[in-house]
């Protein structure tokens, strides 16, 4: 007999790498009675390898295939004892690599559900070789354009997830549907639709029955194909004939399965009661649900669990709470006292007990079921009737059947749930159009968030949501949502098996469970528990690593403090735990005690039960049966009974079963169904829903408007609810719904006990006329009077009352419409001693407990009071003044020195040796006592023996004492700092910058003063000046002056070229780096920042080394003081040096800043006791070291003394990375001359020293290369350096791969070269080429080929495999250990590729390269492009077109200029004789101009070869012509083959023009005068309606020609960035649209061109700039549209200029291209849809 285990290995070791097994008698599998296999099962742990049997779950895999070839593996026990995470992985990967072998069969990693993965297990299969199942698999469905391999196996483990084989679909059943999106929001995630009729077949199938009837599901979790997610119920595709299910385009997971196998998961089902745990509990009571609430829950839950074997009531509730509806009946049928209903009642309570504990770990929990709540589906509303906030929730109720919960706020929440913003507090409302859909919640498809989103991250392909309408649960607080990022993906251009295997290796909970924990042990320890800041951003770690990944949890998050007091969660948990623990005690002896009752008690208990689940009918039917058995009348219990929720056709068996007379019919249907005050569509509107089951008490038709009080009074005193209705006129009616006992003729406090609702005729949503009232309010009734007020009858709501005898009616009322809301007031107009036509007082029974809980579902509503930010507003911190100091501490004469006047200060300071100076500023600076500082300061630096160095550490910590030394140094004629303190020359002018913010005039002053002493720095001096000033100077005006100031007393006129040409690079280098920090980080005049457009980070920061302890608790009060002594003297490593400080960050929020960004810090909060000398401290800095979580922070500007105890706001002022790197190229070039690059003279237009770079000459010619393409390559193999005039078309790319392989050849032993270019697109493209050539050439091994980039995720993808990080299986950022093998790698590369601005960052930035090639060099400034060139460059080449766009400096030259400006007429107004003509030349500056233009279109030097490829193949030579012209000097020609020309032309609609010989001509302008609207971009709607046209013409088919072109691509391109977004929603998808700029460097088919502007002013903006158009005319390869305005672009203006030719008269500059361009084209006029004639003047 086969074994039923075996154990294949023991003692396992964690390097084994080898697993065959030979000779094994194996357990046989086998399939069981119900069908279910047990197949072979392989077991690891680290003592042994077990193969066993055990249950396959039923999958598409399995079933599709022969079973008895898989077996199953788990690898959960696998953990190495001592050893880290590492080796398990490596372990599981070497097993799935090398596989299984048993009894010679190969068995391999063949795939697993995603279930599978958390559960740490997989299918082996059985099969030839690794490739033969990989082959396998893939066949399975269409995957090859999957990139990731977490994705790959998230689509694959469909396949492999559990679901039951229902039947086969045939796909002409199906039909695809577009995804309910607004705005990039998606809201139908995962939503498909199912008709009625497929519903029911599928239910039959599947043999969905509850109490024994068949049911229909309204949602179904489904399996198709490659579809996944779930079916909502649709009625409406039972009308029609196109597709009885359709999907949804986010259902698609992969493409090209051939098994129509429909599969269903799960389905929605009644009664699914949710209960709250852990996670939901923890988040109720962070948003104020009180603890008190929350155990009273408990204790009922429990006493309730407690009393079911003694009472037949509860009995029945718990048993149809879970689920056990059979069970149920038999306790109708045969008795609670029955022995064996006993015990099977018995079980279900020990099940429930059980489930207090976790059965993976054997902790216990919270299980608490509510019974106002529901588990379901989600789904999302398909016809959008739902707002945003609202959801649409219809639940089948005990004994009334399927109820919308209507006109109550629900909490809706999804596990695990961790953040308190996971609670969402929406709002149930009624939808009659779906109606359809039952127990599941349908969310709004509409606003701004998908609310299913907002939960955990939820989505609606088959997550369940709990639903919480106890208005005790629904919190009173909201907290802001959470926004759950997509994990980023990791790329890679094919996914293999072992891509797979390791994917499932690496998977890991571990780093789940760890921030679970945390995150547990914090809500603990926090006040605000889920609220505060950790708890927030451990949830958005947790959430991080929900799929396995390995996440790094800071430092500040490891270690909570311990608790102060038990938390909720242990509270009721432990009560859980001893009740069941009791109760599990006592069951063992206890003796089973249950009443027994009668038949007719048991009817009764039956009748006045609302937790049964079963619907009204069927509950009579069972009355009926009893009643039967035991001959009773029946007629005695209707007072029990709710015929409202009967329907007409039960209520008409009811009435025949029971024998009801007329009277008794009466009572058969709801009394307010047959109201005379109410007409039928405002009860339909406002009423119906949840229905009320009302008997109507008296109405004034019956007995007249003079019983109303007698009423009234009988009302109140023999019922608990009631609902009046009064009736003013057919415009207006109210009711009033009264709950509780109220006392006859006294004031009786009603609090929230009274809604007042409105009726009118053209009210909409009810909820807008509804309203409650809250604590305070009274009622007083007695004969004659009915008054609702609030506390004082002077503000009384409803006052009804007996007119005055004269009056002629009876009745009269008065009410505060604004009470209810606004728009009723506006609606009705005043009801003030308005006569009443007509009242009905109908009640609820008080024996009818569903009825009354009906009934008060009008009553709660649980307004929000608090709405909980995710980050709490900053608290005042406490600044350190002599009022908080502890003299007794300090030392001896402190006080004294300190409240002494300043003749007897100076006295004592001439008596202080330095040291003693120093610590007396240093308190003076901790304790904000400037004045005194500024006294000890010139006491220090006046005396001879203080070092120069502590003088400039004191400039640095507190710059503002630079002007009492300046004050004392630069006196009568002296103008340069004297000796000594010339040795710190610079941290002078450094502290006289820092001023520049708080005392700009004297910061200016100061500098003009420092003339001689600038001129003395270094040129990297400063260079380092201008960074500083660039990086903290936050005023706009005030840095630019400084920065002119600086450039002005810098005098470099007198020197020569190559230092001129570095001022005037690094100049612009800090304006670039000043206008960006202003952009990204506006300020105010006082250099604050103002409102953001995303807000800052709010940050703590602390010293990297911080001492252990700054502050102590006070005995009495618990206030944190500061204590001196743990602060003074908190010196960094050198103080001339930049203050490093790190900021914990906030993972769960945004944060932009990364390595290398500008970030600015200012105090979030106010001091407390402010005093009139504070002035927020605003700290700049420079992040250093940047990884998830922490940051570190170079200052410029010293902290204050108290900053680790004070929040701050972190503002992104934008990266440095680039320009350091410019400011270092330049630098570099300066200082290092020759050994930086060898033709240095040429960039910085220095006389050349000799003609050793003299080009040589070479004339060989290429095949495949046509003339201009050989003179180019050639010119670059012979010079130093070579530009290369490249064209659109011309070849550019495939010139550079020529010149790479010729370099490659003559590359000396340890050379490189770089290949670089304006950005990542044009670096890969030159990549991809050059990658493919060298595949076919050989020229160099792959490996020799790197692609350096700082950022893995800006590279293509089709050439990732050769960055670092792909060659290292890992990021150098995040993995500082691959550093050096980042670098040894890249060291040996014999052609590295990257961007200018990467050359000088990460790893290339200590590099030297010999040989460098730039492409699309006239896209980048002149610094950048010496990025790569100072790297020791021997030879490089430049390959660009600089008439196309150039470098984008956005406000660098307006700026530049407006401070020459200023400068300049500063100069004259100070004397008007004043030679400014340097500043003239400066303010002329091309400061956009690319070193590739300046070079080209200079003159002809040594060593400098110019090249123009001249020959495009890209379009006609028709529409090269005017580009040809107007900006190539009529050089361009054409090389392209354009035999199919008209062919391609004469396809589509458009109405091309033809030439004399008939052939179409390939462009057009069609006139558009429709005016444009401006704004802070423009559009023009008009013209984009042509456009969207023009596109339909070029995509439809010419009746006369047949369409044989393939696919040809439209592009649609305009100046504006609103004009694009508005054409992408008129224009299909599949069509490009885009601005010009985002359009460079690619090209299409047919071009259309969307000018916009049109107006009568005729300005034409971005038109002006001729490159720009140029752009615009080189993209099309076969036709190019203009659509624009011919009067407003031929007289077009862009600025108004002084012309200095007439006499200083400013004049309009008109633009001449337009002209010359429209005359060029053929104008054509179209007639759009609606008639109207486009392209007519």
């Amino acid at each position: 007999m086969a074994p039923r285990t075996v154990v294949l290995r023991e003692n396992l070791s964690p390097d084994e790498d080898g697993w065959v097994f030979d000779g094994i008698t194996l357990p046989e599998a086998y399939v069981n009675r119900s069908g279910i296999y047990y197949g072979l099962h392989l077991t690891f742990t680290p003592e042994k390898i077990i193969l066993s049997l055990d249950q396959f779950s039923s999958n598409r895999i399995l079933q599709a295939d022969d079973q008895r070839l898989f077996i199953a593996a788990s690898f959960a026990g696998l953990r190495f004892k001592d050893v880290s995470s590492r080796v398990n992985i490596e372990y599981i990967k070497r097993f799935l690599k090398a596989g299984l072998v048993l009894n010679r069969k190969h068995y391999w990693f063949y795939g697993h559900s995603n279930s599978q993965l958390r559960s740490r297990s997989c299918f082996l299969r059985q099969g030839a070789s690794e490739e033969d199942i990989h082959a396998r698999i893939m066949s399975l469905g269409d995957f090859g354009s999957i990139k990731s391999a977490a994705k790959l196996a998230k689509r694959i483990g469909l396949l492999f997830s559990s679901a039951t084989l229902d039947w086969t679909l045939d796909p002409v059943h199906i039909r695809d549907i577009p995804d309910i999106e607004v705005d990039d929001t998606l809201f139908s995630d995962g939503c498909g639709l199912i008709s009625r009729y497929l519903a029911s077949l599928i239910a039959r199938q599947k043999q969905v029955i509850f109490r024994q009837q068949r049911y229909t599901p309204a949602v179904f979790q489904i399996r198709y194909k490659g579809y996944k997610g779930v079916l909502a119920l649709h009625p409406e595709l039972d009308k029609k004939k196109d597709g009885q299910i359709l999907f949804r385009k986010s259902m698609r997971k992969f493409k090209g399965v051939s098994d129509n196998t429909f599969s269903v998961v799960e389905h929605s089902a009644p009664y699914v009661y949710a209960r709250l745990n852990n996670d939901i509990v923890t988040l109720l009571s962070a948003l104020g649900v009180p603890n008190e609430i929350l155990l009273q829950k408990l204790r009922s839950y429990l006493r309730w669990l407690f009393s079911v074997r003694a009472s037949l009531d509860n009995a029945l509730d718990f048993l149809s709470s879970v689920g056990e509806h059979d069970l149920a009946e038999r306790v109708i049928l045969e008795g609670l006292e029955d022995r064996k209903v006993q015990v099977e009642v018995t079980k279900a309570l020990k099940k429930e007990f059980a489930s207090f504990k976790k059965l993976e770990n054997d902790k216990d929990k919270l299980r608490l079921l509510v019974h106002k709540s529901r588990f379901l589906f989600g789904v999302c509303d398909p016809y959008q009737v739902l707002e945003e906030g609202e959801v649409f929730v219809r639940v089948t109720m005990p004994r009334l059947g399927p109820q919308t919960i209507h006109s109550v706020p629900v909490m809706v929440v999804r596990n695990p749930c961790m953040h308190p913003g996971d609670c969402l507090k929406l709002r149930a409302v009624d939808k009659p159009e779906l109606r359809h859909l039952v127990d599941c919640i349908v969310f709004a498809s509409k606003g701004k968030h998908a609310a299913p989103s907002l939960s955990s991250g939820g989505d609606l392909d088959g997550d369940k949501f709990t639903v919480i309408w106890d208005k005790e649960l629904v919190p009173p607080k909201i907290a802001e949502h959470f926004l759950y990022p997509a994990v980023p993906e990791k790329k890679k251009e094919k996914i293999t098996r072992q891509d797979l295997a390791a994917h499932f290796a690496a998977y890991n909970s571990i780093s789940m469970g760890r921030a679970a924990s945390l995150h547990a042990r914090w809500v603990r320890c926090r006040p605000d528990g889920a609220m505060s800041s950790e708890c927030q951003q451990l949830n958005a770690l947790y959430s991080k690593c929900v799929d396995g990944a390995i996440i790094n949890i800071p430092e500040h998050l490891r270690t909570p403090p311990e608790p102060k007091e038990p938390f909720i969660v242990d509270i009721m948990r432990d009560e859980a735990k001893l009740f069941a623990q009791n109760w599990m005690a006592n069951e063992e002896n206890a003796e089973i005690v249950a009443s027994v009752d009668s038949d007719a008690q048991t009817i009764r208990s039956l009748l006045t039960s609302d937790r049964i689940s079963m619907t009204e009918f069927q509950v009579l039917q069972m009355v009926a049966r009893i009643a039967q058995r035991s001959a009773i009348d029946i007629r005695t219990f209707f007072a029990l009974m709710d015929f409202s929720a009967l329907t007409a056709m039960q209520k008409r068996i009811v009435s025949d079963t029971f024998g009801m007379g007329y009277e008794e019919n009466l009572t058969l249907w709801n009394s307010l169904m047959r109201s005379d005050l109410l007409n039928q569509s405002a009860f339909q509107r406002d009423l119906r829903e949840p229905p009320l089951r009302l008997q109507r008490l008296y109405t004034t038709t019956n007995q007249g408007l003079s019983g109303f009080f007698e009423y009234l009074k009988r009302s109140l005193e023999h019922y608990k609810r009631r609902l009046i209705i009064i009736k003013t006129d057919d415009r207006f009616s109210a009711g009033i719904f009264i709950r509780g006992d109220i006392r006859w003729d006294e004031e009786h406090p009603v609090n929230d006990d009274i809604a007042v609702f409105a009726v009118t005729p053209t009210a909409g949503d009810s909820m807008s006329h509804y309203k409650a009232t809250v604590s305070g309010y009274r009622l007083h009734c007695s004969d004659g009077v009915f008054q609702l007020y609030n506390n004082h009858i002077r503000d009384t709501w409803v006052f009804i009352n007996r007119p005055p005898k004269e009056s002629r009616f009876e009745l009269q009322a008065s009410i505060a419409l604004q009470k209810i809301s606004a728009r009723t007031q506006k609606q009705v107009g005043r009801i003030q001693k308005t006569p009443i036509i007509g009242v009905e007082i109908h009640v609820v029974s008080n024996q009818d407990r569903v009825a009354q809980q009906i009934f008060d579902l009008r009553l709660e509503r649980v307004p929000t009071e608090e709405r909980l930010r995710s980050v709490a507003k900053a608290q005042p911190y406490v600044r350190n003044t002599l009022a908080t100091v502890n003299w007794e501490k300090e030392p001896e004469g402190y006080k004294d020195f300190f409240l002494f006047s300043q003749s007897r200060t100076e006295e004592m300071l001439n008596e202080k040796t330095p040291d003693e100076l120093d610590e007396l500023l240093d308190f003076a600076l901790i304790h904000h006592e400037e004045t005194r500082a500024f006294w000890i300061f010139k006491a220090l630096y006046t005396r001879h023996d203080t070092p120069p160095r502590i003088v400039a550490e004191w400039l640095l910590r507190y710059p503002d004492l630079v002007y009492s030394l300046l004050h004392s140094l630069l006196i009568d004629d002296i103008r340069q700092i004297p000796s000594p303190l010339e040795s710190i020359r610079q941290p002078i002018l450094d502290a006289v910058v820092l001023t520049a913010n708080d005392a700009p005039a004297a910061c200016i002053f100061a500098l003009q003063k420092l003339r001689a002493d600038i001129s003395l720095l270094t040129f990297s001096q400063y260079a380092d000046l201008l960074w500083t000033a660039a990086n903290v100077i936050r005023t706009h005006d005030v840095v630019q002056d400084v920065l002119i100031q600086l450039d002005e007393q810098r005098g470099t006129s007198k020197g020569g070229e190559a230092i001129r040409y570095a001022h005037r690079q690094a100049l612009q280098i800090a304006f670039e780096r000043a206008e960006e920090a202003f952009e990204e980080c506006p300020c105010d005049t006082q250099g604050r920042p103002t409102k953001q457009r995303t807000a800052p980070a709010r940050v703590w920061i602390h010293a990297k080394k911080e001492k252990e302890a700054a502050e102590v608790e006070t005995k009495d009060e618990g206030d944190k003081q500061p204590v001196h002594e743990m602060q003074t003297r908190e010196r960094y490593e050198s103080t001339l040096k930049h203050p490093l400080v790190v900021a914990d960050v906030r993972v769960d929020k945004p944060f932009s800043a990364r390595l290398h960004s500008h970030v600015r810090l200012a105090p979030a909060s106010r001091p407390e006791k402010q005093t009139a000398s504070w002035r927020r401290e605003i700290l700049d800095g420079i992040v250093t070291v940047s990884f998830r979580g922490h940051v570190e922070i170079s200052l410029f500007h010293h902290p204050p003394s108290e900053y680790h105890s004070m929040e701050w706001s972190l503002y992104d002022c934008g990266s440095t990375a680039t320009a350091k790197a410019k400011l270092e190229a330049i630098k570099r070039l300066y200082s290092e001359v020759y050994e930086a690059c060898a033709f240095h003279e040429i960039i910085t237009g220095s006389p050349v020293s000799s003609d050793a770079f003299a080009a040589s000459t070479v004339t060989t010619q290429w095949e495949g290369f046509n003339p201009s393409q050989c003179d180019a390559i050639n010119n670059s193999c012979g010079a130093g350096l070579s530009l290369i005039w490249g064209p659109p078309g011309t070849g550019k790319t495939t010139v550079i791969v020529k010149i790479l392989e010729l370099v490659l050849k003559k590359l000396d032993e340890g050379e490189q070269i770089l290949m670089a270019a304006s950005t990542h697109n044009a670096v890969d493209n030159v990549l991809e080429r050059f990658a493919y050539q060298n595949s076919l050439h050989n020229w160099v091994p792959e490996t020799s080929l790197i692609r350096a980039a700082t950022d893995h995720s800006r590279v293509a993808e089709g050439v990732r495999k050769y960055t670092v990080d792909a060659l290292l299986g890992g990021s150098p950022n995040d993995d500082p250990k691959l550093i050096r093998q980042a670098e040894k790698r890249i060291k040996e590369a014999k052609i590295v590729f990257s961007t200018c601005a990467g050359s000088g960052l990460g790893t290339l930035r200590k590099l030297n390269f010999s040989t460098v090639i730039i492409d699309e060099a006239s896209q980048v400034t002149e610094a950048e492009a010496l990025i790569p060139i100072v790297k020791g460059c021997r030879r490089a080449t430049m390959v660009g077109d600089h008439v196309q766009l150039r470098p984008t400096l956005k406000n660098v030259p307006t700026a530049m200029r407006s401070a020459f400006g200023r400068k300049i007429e500063e100069s004259l107004s100070n004397s008007g004789d004043a030679d400014v003509s340097h500043l003239l030349e400066k303010a002329e500056w091309q400061q956009d101009a690319s070193l590739f233009e300046r070079l080209y279109v200079g003159p002809d030097t040594q060593a400098l070869t110019k090249s123009m490829l001249d020959t495009q193949y890209r379009c006609s030579a028709e529409l090269t012509r005017f580009p040809s012209i107007r900006f190539y000097e009529g050089r361009l020609k054409t090389g392209t083959d354009t035999s199919r020309l008209q062919q391609q032309l004469s396809s589509n609609s458009f109405p091309w023009h033809r030439n004399q010989s008939g052939a179409f001509i390939p462009h057009a302008f069609v006139q558009c005068s429709s005016p444009e609207t401006p704004g802070r971009s423009v559009v023009n709607e008009g013209q984009a309606k042509v456009v969207a046209h023009i596109v339909e013409l070029l995509l439809t088919p010419r009746l006369s020609y047949g369409n044989d072109n393939g696919i040809l691509t439209i592009a649609v391109l305009t100046p504006y960035s609103r004009q694009v977004t508005y054409l992408k929603r008129l224009i299909t998808s599949g069509v490009t649209v885009s601005t010009i700029d985002g359009f460079q460097g690619r090209e299409a088919d047919f071009v259309v061109f969307s000018t916009v502007r049109s107006n009568l002013s005729k300005h034409i903006g971005f038109l002006v700039d001729e490159r720009r158009l140029n752009v615009a005319w080189t993209r099309a390869r076969i036709a190019r549209i203009i659509v624009g305005d011919e009067s407003t672009l031929t007289h077009g203006r862009a600025s108004v200029q002084r012309d200095t030719t007439s006499g200083g008269v400013v004049r309009d500059v008109v633009n001449e291209l337009w002209k010359t361009a429209i005359d060029d084209c053929p104008k054509v006029t179209i007639t759009l849809p609606d008639a109207d004639v486009v392209g007519t003047k």
